[in-house]
């Protein structure tokens, strides 16, 4: 029996995405789903860019086709949570999907996600193209190897629990839930959260539905490909998402604490041995490389694999761990 079409409202925030956001924009009207059924609501979070021109510039598009095409402008930069909870408020339908500027919907994304509601919130396949760029390759790689066998075009569904929870690649980007429990769950997030911009709300968010007993699934069928940022706008973002990481798995598994003891211990006493033995710097740095080879040749399926890897995978690592040290000296001593 073929489930009901739900009315839907598709909840976009985005914040300085103007280069992606019309490819996502694009996708979602070519959706394959009853355009009276469905509204489009984007909600730029204060860009500095081009981005609040960009979506006027759909206006007219959206009522050749019939969509209802909203379009709300934060006045200055609050956050992702803040912004997509602006968002579901204004949202005139029960189930809402959350999208991302950055993804783009396969064409049957909508009827997917349908016939699991409302029996489910449903986390959908967000998905990589490797052959992009070099950083979705190596992203790509990452998550397939950590997040196995979860992870690509094709996986068993999966009910998301508190034993699995770290182990099941999770986002907000094509969230598919009922309004109520989005907004209930968010204002509670918001008000136990110092600062809404590092907040890692998309983790928070999951595990408020989970203890609440909701059913969360992660689905394969229902598809959003993503595009990662490239240049130095990916480590700028990989940096940034350092306190947001700090927000949740830091401050529940190891403490911040430690992890700031632990680094400055180790800074310590490669300047003491440095000092005491000069080559040690080119012992470390050949150790590193020895370790990033490894690495990359683990990693890889195919030839072209390797060098995207060994490349970017240094200044990955780095921009992350000192986005996490940021995170640790903000909540130890603040801004």
């Amino acid at each position: 029996m073929r489930a009901k079409q739900q009315n839907i409202s598709i909840v976009l925030a985005t914040y300085n995405d103007a280069d992606s956001l019309p490819k996502a924009i694009e996708a979602i009207f070519e959706l394959d789903y009853p355009k009276e059924l469905f509204e489009l609501i984007v909600v730029d979070d204060g860009s500095t860019d081009d981005t609040y021109d960009i979506l006027n510039e759909y206006q007219k598009r959206a009522q050749s086709l019939g969509v209802n095409y909203l379009v709300h402008r934060l006045k200055a930069n609050s956050g992702r949570i803040i912004a997509r909870l602006e968002g579901v408020k204004h949202a005139q339908h029960g189930f809402i999907v959350i999208a991302d500027s950055r993804g783009e919907p396969d064409r049957t994304f909508l009827q997917k996600l349908n016939q699991y509601l409302p029996e489910s919130s449903v986390i959908s396949n967000y998905y990589m193209d490797k052959k992009r760029s070099w950083m979705d390759r190596v992203f790509y790689l990452i998550r397939k190897w950590y997040y196995r066998p979860y992870w690509g075009t094709t996986f068993d569904n999966v009910q998301i629990t508190k034993e699995n929870f770290n182990k099941i690649s999770k986002g907000t980007g094509g969230f598919a839930t009922m309004k109520r429990d989005f907004i209930r769950f968010s204002e509670y997030l918001l008000k136990n959260s110092r600062n809404a911009k590092e907040t890692n709300e998309d983790t928070k968010l999951f595990r408020a539905y989970i203890d609440a007993g909701r059913k969360l699934i992660r689905v394969y069928d229902a598809k959003m490909l993503y595009t990662n940022r490239t240049g130095m706008a990916a480590f700028v973002h990989l940096f940034k998402r350092g306190p947001r990481f700090v927000d949740y798995y830091v401050l529940k598994s190891f403490g911040m604490k430690v992890v700031l003891g632990f680094t400055l211990l180790a800074i310590f006493l490669i300047l003491l041995a440095s000092f005491l033995w000069p080559i040690l710097p080119i012992f470390v740095v050949s150790l590193l490389l020895i370790f990033d080879i490894f690495v990359s040749v683990y990693l890889a399926e195919e030839a072209g694999d390797f060098l995207p890897v060994l490349i970017l995978l240094p200044g990955i690592a780095v921009s992350f761990y000192l986005g996490v040290l940021n995170g640790v000296k903000i909540h130890l001593f603040g801004r």
